[in-house]
């Protein structure tokens, strides 16, 4: 299947190119890239999609409204599909699942709901999607993709808040709690193991798809704009960097696009 995936990209991108003309200075390659999403609120209004740089976390650009308030983000880099999950205060589609169009930032529902408060969101080698069913039962749950519905694996046993929850290079779930402490989750029975401490807060971060490294928000909530990143080595508990980001970014997932540029 990802084999099939990998040659009907390319075909598409043989295509773009044919399409150029014969301008032989151009070329199209697959660049990666950083996708977010502002925090959504009654106040702020809905969710922005934005450009953040995979490199350095800055901001780029804005790309629209996603019209929903956006709580997890994930793209599905078995499709080249970027999902989220909406809020639970969202008054259109609340606790839903969600397609989010990268050229437009506008949001489209799939189903009519998770069925479980899916704070999160996150997925494996495979494309199987996660998230957290919080805050009555702090337990792992896996999202249909074609029905928007979540089925609950199983309670960690841990007391979870503005957390982060994400898959490294070798499909090993992680989860860092506000405190900094983190942890492994298990994705058959959803129980958590203690692993370190980095000491702060990064929630709703991911793994940076070349340096391992995990990148989270140090703030949520409406009472400060300003954002940064928490880039951390989860393994020996460090905290690498701190870096600033757009304002009220709330989400993050690191993806890819075809690009073309010139030679």
């Amino acid at each position: 299947m990802r084999k099939l995936i990998r040659w009907t990209l390319l075909v598409v991108a043989l295509g773009m190119l044919a399409a150029c003309g014969d301008d032989n200075d151009q070329t199209l390659i697959r660049q990666r890239v950083l996708f977010g999403t502002t925090l959504g609120t009654d106040t702020l209004g809905p969710s922005n999609l934005v450009m953040l740089n995979p490199n350095t976390g800055a901001f780029i650009r804005t790309v629209g409204s996603v019209g929903y308030y956006v709580n997890g983000l994930e793209y599905d880099q078995t499709t080249g599909k970027l999902y989220g999950t909406t809020s639970t205060n969202d008054p259109l589609f609340p606790e839903g699942l969600i397609e989010i169009n990268v050229l437009t930032g506008a949001g489209t529902p799939i189903g009519t709901g998770l069925g479980l408060i899916a704070a999160s969101l996150t997925s494996d080698s495979t494309g199987q999607l996660y998230g957290w069913w919080e805050p009555s039962e702090d337990s792992l749950v896996t999202i249909d993709k074609v029905t928007g519905v979540a089925t609950l694996v199983g309670t960690s046993g841990l007391d979870t808040a503005t957390f982060g929850l994400d898959f490294d290079a070798g499909d090993t779930l992680w989860l860092v709690n506000d405190d900094g402490s983190t942890y492994t989750i298990d994705t058959v029975t959803g129980a958590a193991t203690a692993f370190g401490d980095i000491g702060v807060t990064a929630h709703h971060g991911k793994f940076h798809p070349t340096t391992g490294l995990y990148w989270g928000i140090d703030l949520a909530g409406e009472a400060v704009a300003t954002r940064n990143f928490i880039i951390a080595d989860l393994i020996t508990s460090t905290v690498i960097d701190t870096v600033p980001t757009a304002d009220y970014l709330h989400a993050i997932s690191f993806g890819s696009r075809w690009v073309l540029v010139s030679m």
